[in-house]
């Protein structure tokens, strides 16, 4: 038989992570970032603090120039880009702020895409159920035949929540998902993702600029504070 992983004490754990843009003038350095398993954070400060680089840090797109980064017990800058890839298609959802939906696809195929490119992921059944199951939850039932072009901004957005929960994430990272709705929709979309990913004890990280829903966050990180300058974040 084999052991299970044991479930690691911290989600993420960043201690003195350091990110530099080459050739730019952008530096980011993290004292120390926790989150526990289910847990949920918000990164706030002005655009340029670095919030988008530091979702992508814990996403393992970018790579840290130092200090300790573990993700999902995983210390992800010992680990390859291929091994990075196929970590991230099984336990992260992404969620940014242009959705990236494929218009070339209907909703459901969209839905379906994470099983489709996802490293160790099975097009099955299963799979097709989950995907079901997430549109029902968010209420896209009845829109799976449309193109992304075909649907609201608010459609679209959960779409996005949709088919980074599909797989079953241990941790969601949303780079400003809200950010063109209107704070009636921006709040129900926000109750949709955390709702969702608290089914599924999946812990989320938001990066967000709207101080009114810092409320609905146990951890929130300031960004502003640790002296970070990005050009366009």
């Amino acid at each position: 038989m084999t052991a299970s992983r044991p479930t690691p004490a911290w989600l993420v754990e960043a201690r003195e992570l350091a990110f530099a843009w080459p050739d730019s003038g952008f530096r980011l350095r993290i004292p120390e970032f926790l989150l526990p398993p289910g847990g949920r954070a918000a990164l706030v400060g002005p655009s340029g603090s670095g919030k988008s680089t530091l979702i992508h840090l814990l996403g393992g797109i970018l790579r840290p120039a130092g200090g300790i980064l573990r993700v999902d017990g995983r210390e992800l800058p010992a680990l390859s880009e291929a091994e990075l890839r196929a970590w991230r298609s099984r336990r992260v959802g992404l969620v940014f702020q242009d959705l990236e939906l494929l218009e070339f696809l209907d909703l459901r195929d969209n839905l379906l895409l994470p099983w489709r490119i996802g490293a160790g992921l099975r097009l099955d059944d299963t799979a097709r159920r989950r995907a079901g199951e997430l549109a029902r939850a968010l209420g896209l039932e009845g829109l799976l035949a449309r193109r992304p072009s075909r649907l609201s901004r608010g459609e679209r957005q959960r779409a996005a929540l949709a088919r980074a929960l599909g797989p079953g994430p241990a941790l969601l990272l949303c780079d400003e998902p809200t950010a063109s709705l209107d704070p009636p929709a921006a709040r129900r979309a926000l109750d949709l993702l955390l709702e969702q990913a608290a089914a599924q004890g999946a812990g989320v990280v938001v990066a967000t600029h709207d101080p009114g829903v810092l409320d609905r966050f146990e951890t929130v990180l300031d960004l502003g504070t640790l002296g970070g300058e990005e050009a366009g974040s």
